[in-house]
């Protein structure tokens, strides 16, 4: 328990001096044309920049390009952007362009705040590509296709329900708090089954490796204080003071149709340790004992994204404790509903 301890303190303190990182995430990015159709299975250029300086009256200066990623959507007209915290801070924008048969459709400039929001780039303006010369067109005709400059780019527009879209990076390591509400099912010696019931919180800290699909698998740990009592007619009681919990995950995150906050859902499968104190307390006779026992413990749980790198989450745990405190045998079911915080830190490895 003190190496569990120490190695969750050490997460917490890397955890919270890691905020002032460059942090990149990822959003999911539907690409449509000028009817609002998505661009599916198409070659596109996305070009990060920054956002161009007001003009002065003196020759307007390129903005400086950030990144730029050659890809191909998906059947949906999806692709995934990568950025950094610094770069939606920043105010950048992003220019998108792909090329068919028929010609080059793009738009330019858009705030990647706004990208962020929608999850859409919409694009509203098109070249045709031109024939070849013939003999009595000039000699400075060419085929390579020309380009109207734009003055003004008017983005999608913005559904006001829409919260933030992200989609976590490669590898995600987080930290985050919980609140626990719980019931128990206690058989202690040879008194009648009771049951008990109570609260408590704790923290977790955990990674998640994301793989084909947004499928990943991880690890997570976490500890709770609870306040957990039962005493049955005949006055004996069986209280919970904390739970340790270590656990193996695997789950899949996706941005459901029509949103723009990713969910995952996931299972855990691992082993636990609580605090126990049980007795007899009946008037002026008083018995307690204590000890840790352990356990095994499962999980299966929900979590929304309502920022790139934060989420909410609910989930329902099992735990079951076996084994004897003196000469006293002891078996323990604890069913809980946790609620959970997390804050998600891309590390850097």
């Amino acid at each position: 328990m003190r190496r569990f301890f120490c190695l969750f303190g050490a997460v917490c303190v890397l955890a919270w001096a890691s905020a002032a990182w460059a942090v990149t995430q990822k959003t999911d990015l539907t690409i449509t044309d000028k009817s609002g159709t998505p661009v599916k299975n198409q070659e596109v250029t996305l070009t990060l920049h920054e956002k161009p300086k007001p003009h002065t009256g003196k020759k307007a200066e390129k903005p400086r390009q950030i990144s730029q990623i050659k890809t191909k959507t998906d059947d949906n007209g999806k692709v995934v952007l990568p950025y950094e915290d610094g770069d939606l801070e920043g105010g950048a924008q992003l220019d998108v362009e792909t090329k068919t048969e028929h010609g080059t459709q793009y738009v330019t400039d858009l705030p990647l705040e706004q990208i962020v929001k929608t999850g859409r780039a919409q694009l509203d303006h098109s070249t045709a590509t031109a024939t070849a010369a013939t003999p009595s067109t000039p000699s400075t005709s060419s085929s390579r296709t020309e380009r109207t400059a734009v003055t003004h780019v008017t983005p999608a527009p913005t559904p006001a329900w829409q919260m933030p879209t992200g989609i976590m990076p490669s590898t995600v390591l987080y930290v985050g708090g919980d609140f626990a509400v719980a019931t128990t099912w206690n058989n202690y010696d040879d008194f009648p089954a009771f049951s008990s019931g109570g609260v408590g919180g704790g923290g977790h800290f955990g990674v998640r490796q994301y793989f084909y699909q947004n499928f990943f698998a991880g690890f997570e740990a976490g500890w709770i204080g609870t306040d957990i009592r039962g005493v049955n007619p005949d006055h004996a009681f069986v209280n919970y003071d904390w739970q340790a919990v270590q656990m193996g995950q695997a789950g899949v995150t996706w941005t459901p149709q029509q949103s723009s906050s990713p969910i995952t859902v996931y299972g855990g499968l691992g082993v636990t340790e609580g605090g126990i104190r049980l007795g007899v307390d009946a008037g002026a006779f008083h018995e307690e004992m204590s000890k840790t026992l352990i356990g095994i413990v499962g999980r299966a749980g929900v979590e929304i994204n309502f920022r790139p790198n934060m989420w909410l989450g609910a989930a329902y745990q099992y735990s079951q404790f076996n084994g004897t405190v003196s000469d006293s045998s002891v078996k323990t079911q604890i069913h809980m509903l946790l609620l959970t915080f997390s804050y998600a830190i891309t590390p850097g490895f």
